[in-house]
């Protein structure tokens, strides 16, 4: 295992990958066509930040929300099945044939056509969450639901960059930087092989100290901020 951990940490670091090591998420609301924004904004950080991972991904609406929406389709069906032989179904029913069933079936193509376009656009409705949420290394950034309005390209590039750029950034240069590290004192001290060894090592490992320390304090940061919502 540490094998491997040191041999992918002397690999040639990828200059420029200020977004190396971050993920954003866009969660979306699909039923309102909101995929062409998502996508427009996936390409435009992954231009901004090389080597970020955008991840795109549905946002559903309620459970309450989609329960109903199944149910609009059988209404559907229960309607357009009323309508075509109610005159059979009521009187197996032991039930009598009410008034406004004739009314119906006066205009039985109207009713059926009314029913469902009514019943696909209330589908449509309670299908949809409004949503376009965006979230960095899992901590959410930006909300429509919360704003009421989608982000602008600018400024979702500076709220990314607010929150990957540093992490990144560090992390870029100690791996370019601490890999050209032990050559040079190599050179200039002349250590032994097994000095040498080690400090190279000390000095590939760096990176990981650095995200590990990252990542502690994300995470530390983020049992604060919950901390303060709950009080």
């Amino acid at each position: 295992m540490t094998r491997v951990l040191m041999s992918l940490l002397r690999q040639k670091p990828v200059v420029g990958g200020i977004g190396l090591g971050s993920t954003v998420k866009i969660d979306f609301c699909s039923s309102c066509s909101y995929r062409g924004n998502a996508v427009t904004m996936k390409r435009m950080l992954e231009t901004q930040f090389p080597g970020i991972d955008v991840v795109l991904a549905n946002y559903p609406p309620s459970l309450p929300k989609r329960a109903v929406a199944k149910l609009v389709p059988v209404f559907q069906i229960g309607v357009v099945g009323i309508v075509l032989g109610g005159e059979q179904i009521f009187p197996m029913l032991g039930v009598r044939t009410p008034p406004w069933y004739y009314s119906l079936r006066a205009n039985k193509f109207g009713t059926i056509a009314s029913t469902w376009l009514l019943g696909n656009a209330l589908q449509s409705f309670l299908q949809s969450s409004g949503a376009f949420e965006v979230y960095c290394d899992d901590e959410l950034v930006f909300s429509k639901l919360r704003e009421g309005r989608f982000p602008g390209e600018i400024e979702l590039k500076d709220i990314v960059g607010r929150s990957t750029c540093p992490r990144s950034f560090i992390l870029e240069q100690v791996t370019l930087y601490g890999s050209r590290l032990p050559s040079l004192f190599e050179c200039e001290s002349g250590l032994s092989s097994e000095s040498y060894n080690i400090y190279r090592d000390v000095i590939n490992l760096l990176p990981v100290i650095i995200q590990g320390l990252l990542l502690i304090e994300s995470r530390g940061s983020r049992k604060r901020r919950d901390g303060d919502l709950k009080t």
